[in-house]
């Protein structure tokens, strides 16, 4: 049995041979419904994470002037996203979606993915590696 793998819409197809009996295939044809459902729930579960953290990056990033060539409007954005009467509507709801996530429960990422999504959003991945392995 092969399996393959398709990124784009989490189908996943089971190459059978030519001994494979009904049964067999049925059963395939189960397991690969259920795989197929596992991987779509996992996509949903980090992109509720990956998606409210990449605003908040964008956010802060265009605050200390990250994106200074793009203009007024950017920054216009990021003040709406940050400021009292939009920021309970824009970032507080992205803030619970990161902190839900990371909690773990039944259905976030958990600390661990979470934090390393942080590290990468925010750009943090080589300061915080050991220094005799970043320069190697």
């Amino acid at each position: 049995v092969r399996s393959t793998h398709k990124s784009s819409n989490f189908r996943v197809v089971w190459s059978s041979g030519p001994e494979c009996s009904t049964p067999e295939a049925q059963l395939r044809k189960s397991r690969s419904r259920m795989l197929s459902a596992l991987l779509s729930s996992t996509k949903v579960v980090h992109s509720l994470c990956d998606h409210p953290l990449r605003c908040i990056a964008a956010s802060q990033q265009i605050d200390h002037h990250m994106w200074a060539k793009n203009g007024g409007s950017t920054a216009g954005m990021a003040l709406n996203y940050g400021s009292v009467p939009l920021c309970r509507s824009l970032r507080d709801l992205d803030l619970t979606m990161v902190q839900l996530s990371a909690s773990g429960f039944n259905v976030g990422l958990g600390a661990r993915r979470v934090f390393s999504l942080l590290t990468n959003r925010f750009s943090l991945d080589g300061y915080l590696c050991d220094p005799d392995r970043r320069n190697s």
